[in-house]
């Protein structure tokens, strides 16, 4: 079995890559061409250059893949401009989707992130959006 690990180069993605190899898969690791490599090539693993908001490349790596882990995400809780975390999040998790429909993956497991939105007023306290239920 072959699986896909978006963000194998983080600490989630690392470990579940060896996890993987633990297991008898043979791990994917899926980072983006400016990423710090060092645990995935320590793990003696493919890895696939590409980037959650560029669909074609996950196209690519999810050719002969029967699982996809979503994992990579931005982790950091704030950005000036919150367009560079939300849109890999959102956008990057359905070409993560999208590209594992059209490649046929069997299964996808989705790590969320940690963090989440919630705009208020200074002063104010936070509450969800009732939407979101």
């Amino acid at each position: 079995m072959k699986a896909l690990i978006t963000g194998a180069n983080g600490h989630i993605g690392a470990n579940l890559a060896l996890a993987a190899l633990a297991a008898g898969v043979t791990p994917v690791a899926f980072v983006r061409a400016r990423s710090d490599r060092r645990l995935p090539t320590r793990l003696d693993v493919e890895v696939c250059e590409g980037d959650l908001l560029d669909a074609p490349s996950l196209v690519r790596a999810m050719q002969g893949v029967q699982v996809l882990f979503h994992v990579g995400a931005v982790h950091r809780n704030f950005d000036v401009d919150p367009a560079r975390i939300e849109r890999p999040a959102v956008e990057g998790t359905l070409n993560a989707l999208a590209a594992a429909r059209r490649q046929g993956v069997e299964r996808i497991v989705y790590t969320s992130t940690a963090a989440t939105k919630v705009r208020a007023k200074l002063g104010e306290r936070a509450a969800p959006d009732p939407g979101w239920a």
